[in-house]
């Protein structure tokens, strides 16, 4: 039997084409049928002054952090202070309190109105939790090595977690390469010939810092200090750029440049040409460790697909996805809300391979959405952004 219901609103916003006027959104056993504008007397619930919108893509996020109720260190503190921060307070979490801190931040992006999650995955949890059919979860499983030239246990571990796991529909793998000053030459290549083969995106942190592009092109600075604070083996041979890394990741069927705050127009015109690349831009840990300008206008101007992530609770509050967007609308004052809204929805299925299934309200994707409450009705996609949880 067919199951079929309608909603009404003041505002319909699909995301891929232009905010509709008192429109009709049809449902039925669970995909979106039609969106029809001028239609909504005909409604099957009317759900008044308001405006439906496609429920949220975090493109980034690290869950196993969602236990932290504040971020660690403190705001402009040196990036690679803060690793050591982070790797303190690891070494002190258990694989139960890991994959607890995962469950509280997967109901917490559902309560935030995310469904579609970038996820690094440090552990196999994924294997062990159970996840609800409201979300889906790109998996980017990744290998922590205190020994960053090793190569067994920069691939090796990651295969066996996906070879014996069964992904489904709520959780899809992936594969994360630690930040390029992490993980050294011959295993970066094979991990990508691994993810190349099988056809996985990858993600990558890139051009983070100031710092991580010293260490790559002279091999000096923090980053060479904090690998002698380690005790461990310099894992690269110095002379690189973020290019080189581009380069690789190209080849991948999708690949995740996450962060990119200190890339170049150079880099932003190879990004352009390559549109399996997208960019995650995380807005409040960028304004946490009170990096440069974000370089989010030139990366439009050129069309490079830029998708928004939360990254983690150890360099953010919280998990709340429209907090970024609208942390974006601050910083950026110019760039259209109805852009904004893309780059925390479809921008980010794109970048997820989640857009057959959500980003936007699209005949035959799933048939969920947000419903925001309007207090102006002149200019929808400005109300969302001022709109709080």
């Amino acid at each position: 039997m067919t199951n079929q219901y309608s909603w009404g609103a003041r505002w319909i916003l699909p995301i891929d084409q232009p905010p509709i006027e008192n429109g009709l959104l049809t449902v039925v056993d669970g995909q979106i049928e039609s969106i029809q504008p001028g239609k909504r007397i005909e409604a099957t619930e009317d759900l008044g002054e308001a405006a439906l919108i496609p429920l949220f893509v975090n493109a980034h996020t690290h869950l196993e952090f969602s236990s932290l109720s504040e971020p660690l260190g403190h705001p402009g503190m040196v990036i690679t202070d803060w690793i050591l921060e982070v790797i303190k307070w690891r070494s002190k979490q258990t694989s139960d309190q890991k994959h607890q801190a995962v469950a509280m931040g997967l109901r917490e992006s559902l309560l935030c109105g995310s469904t579609g999650l970038g996820e690094i995955a440090t552990t196999p949890w994924f294997k062990e939790l159970t996840l609800s059919e409201d979300i889906i979860v790109r998996c980017f499983v990744e290998r922590l090595s205190p020994h960053p030239d090793t190569e067994t246990s920069q691939i090796r571990e990651p295969q066996d977690w996906l070879e014996s796991a069964n992904p489904n529909a709520n959780w899809l793998p992936g594969l994360s390469l630690q930040a390029p000053y992490s993980i050294g030459n011959d295993a970066f290549r094979d991990c990508m010939d691994w993810a190349v083969a099988a056809s996985l995106p990858v993600a990558m942190p890139l051009a983070e810092s100031r710092e991580e592009l010293e260490f790559l092109e002279f091999g000096k600075g923090a980053f060479r200090q904090l690998f002698e604070t380690l005790g461990v083996p310099i894992p690269i041979e110095s002379g690189k750029t973020p290019i080189h890394y581009l380069q690789a990741l190209s080849r991948a069927k999708q690949g995740l440049i996450v962060h990119g705050n200190y890339l170049t127009s150079i880099e932003w015109d190879f990004i352009a040409e390559h549109p399996n690349l997208s960019v995650v831009f995380c807005p409040r840990t960028h304004t946490f460790f009170k990096h440069a300008p974000y370089p989010l206008t030139e990366m439009l101007d050129r069309n490079i697909d830029v998708a928004v992530g939360t990254d983690s609770r150890a360099s953010n509050p919280d998990l709340n996805l429209l907090s970024e967007l609208q942390e974006i609308r601050r910083q950026f004052p110019k760039i259209p809300a109805t852009k904004i809204l893309e780059m925390g929805t479809l921008a980010g299925a794109r970048a997820l391979q989640l857009d057959s299934e959500m980003g936007s309200l699209s005949p035959g994707k799933r048939g969920e959405f947000l419903t925001i409450p309007l207090e102006s009705t002149s200019d929808p996609a400005e109300a969302i952004l001022n709109f709080e949880f």
